[in-house]
C-alpha cells in the first residue's frame, strides 16, 4: 500500500470516528448531530477512491459506484448545521436541502444493483471514469451555491451579534466559512490536477485529496466540539407594530442616547461581560429597535462597539494606575467586561493604535498616555 492510500485510510477512520463522536454528543444545547454526518460524509467519500487503486477494485468494478462520494450532499449538512447554531433551522422547510443528496443516493445504489445482476457489463472502466469525471465537475457548482448561502447567513448572524451582544465570544462561528471555503478550494485543485492541462501524477494527486480531507476533518472537529451551544441565544424580538419608544419616555434620538451614556456611566453597566442590547433597553424602559436605531444615528456605531469604547476607557484608566501593575492583561480584560484577551486587544488597538501592553509601558518609561 503506498503513502497516499496510508493516508486516506486514516482519514477513513478518523472521519468515522470523529464523526460518531459528534454526532452522540448531540444536545439540544449543544446541537452536533447535523456537523457529524457532515464529518461522516468526508471519511466515507475516501472509501471508493481507496478502493478502486486497490487490486480488489481492478477485480470488482462495482466500487466505482458506490454510494459514499455525497457530492450534493456534503456542503448542504453544513449549511443545514449553520441554520440550526444561528436558531433559523426549521426542519419542515429547510430538510428540502437533503433532497439532492437522497436522489444521488439512491441514483448510485441503483447503478451497483445493476453492475452487480449486469456482472460488469453496466460501462467499461473508462467509460466509468468518464461519467464520475464529468458527475464530479458538476458537483462544484451546487457546493458554490451552498457555500454562498452559508458565507451569507454568517454574515446576517454577525450583523445581529454586533447589534446585540458587547461579547462575541464563541458566537460567530467563522470556521465554518474557513471549512467551506477549504473544502471548495480542494474541489476545484483537485479536478484541476485531474483533468487540466498538465495532469499531476496518481499518487500525488490521491495524497493531496487524502490530505487536505485529513486537515478539513480535523479543523472542523475541534471547532465544533469546542461549539457547545448554539452561537445565537434565542431574544425576544420587538413586534412589527411594537412603537419605536415606549409610552412616556422622549421621542428625541439625542436625548435617548444621552440618556445611554449616563446610564453605562453612572451604573457602569458596561463591566458585565454577558451585557446585551436587551438589558440595556429593559434598564432604559425602551424597545430594541429604538436602541439600535439611536446608536446608529448618534454614534454610526453598532452595539459592540459602543459598549467596548467605554470598557477601554475603564481599562485605560487601570493601566495608567500603579495599583495595578501587577495585574496581567488577561485580568485587565475581565475586569473592565472582556471576556476574551483577543477580544480586548483588538479593541483596545482601534482606539489607541497600540495593545495594551505597549499603552502600559509608554507610562512605565515616562510618555504620558493620552
Amino acid at each position: 500500500m503506498k503513502f497516499a492510500d496510508l493516508v486516506s485510510t486514516f482519514g477513513i477512520f478518523q472521519g468515522l470516528l470523529l464523526g460518531i463522536i459528534l454526532y452522540a454528543a448531540h444536545r439540544p444545547a449543544r446541537p452536533t448531530a447535523l456537523l457529524g454526518l457532515f464529518i461522516l460524509t468526508l471519511g466515507l467519500r475516501a472509501i471508493p477512491y481507496l478502493l478502486i487503486r486497490l487490486p480488489f477494485g481492478e477485480e470488482y468494478p462495482v466500487v466505482y459506484y458506490l454510494p459514499l462520494y455525497f457530492w450534493y450532499l456534503r456542503v448542504p449538512l453544513m449549511y443545514l448545521y449553520t441554520l440550526q447554531l444561528v436558531g433559523k433551522l426549521k426542519w419542515s422547510r429547510d430538510r428540502i436541502h437533503l433532497l439532492p443528496g437522497l436522489l444521488e443516493f439512491v441514483l448510485f445504489s441503483t447503478a451497483v444493483v445493476i453492475e452487480l445482476k449486469t456482472q460488469g457489463e453496466l460501462f467499461s472502466v473508462e467509460t466509468t471514469q468518464g461519467i464520475l469525471g464529468v458527475y464530479t465537475i458538476l458537483a462544484i457548482g451546487p457546493a458554490v451555491y451552498y457555500t454562498y448561502l452559508t458565507v451569507q447567513l454568517l454574515a446576517k448572524h454577525n450583523k445581529f451579534l454586533l447589534n446585540y451582544y458587547s461579547n462575541l465570544k464563541d458566537r460567530q462561528v467563522l470556521w465554518i466559512r474557513n471549512v467551506l471555503y477549504w473544502l471548495l478550494a480542494q474541489a476545484m485543485l483537485y479536478t484541476l490536477f485531474r483533468y487540466g492541462p498538465l495532469p499531476v501524477p496518481d499518487d500525488w494527486r490521491i495524497l493531496f485529496g487524502a490530505a487536505t480531507n485529513v486537515i478539513a476533518i480535523s479543523y472542523a472537529s475541534y471547532y465544533g466540539l469546542k461549539q457547545l451551544r448554539p452561537a445565537r441565544e434565542p431574544i425576544e424580538q420587538d413586534s412589527k407594530d411594537a412603537p419605536l419608544v415606549a409610552a412616556g419616555e422622549p421621542s428625541d434620538y439625542a436625548e435617548i442616547f444621552q440618556r445611554m451614556n449616563d446610564y453605562l456611566l453612572q451604573q457602569r453597566a458596561y463591566l458585565s461581560p454577558v451585557l446585551t442590547i436587551a438589558d440595556l433597553a429593559q434598564a432604559l424602559h425602551c424597545s430594541k429597535r429604538t436602541l439600535s436605531r439611536v446608536l446608529s444615528s448618534q454614534s454610526s456605531k453598532h452595539f459592540n462597539r459602543y459598549i467596548n469604547e467605554f470598557r477601554v476607557r475603564a481599562a485605560c484608566q487601570l493601566l495608567n494606575d500603579e495599583g495595578y501593575d501587577h495585574y496581567t492583561m488577561d485580568a485587565i480584560a475581565a475586569e473592565v467586561g472582556f471576556n476574551h484577551k483577543g477580544t480586548f486587544y483588538k479593541a483596545f488597538k482601534q482606539d489607541h493604535e497600540l495593545s495594551p501592553a505597549a499603552y502600559r509601558r509608554r507610562r512605565t518609561t515616562g510618555e504620558v498616555n493620552g
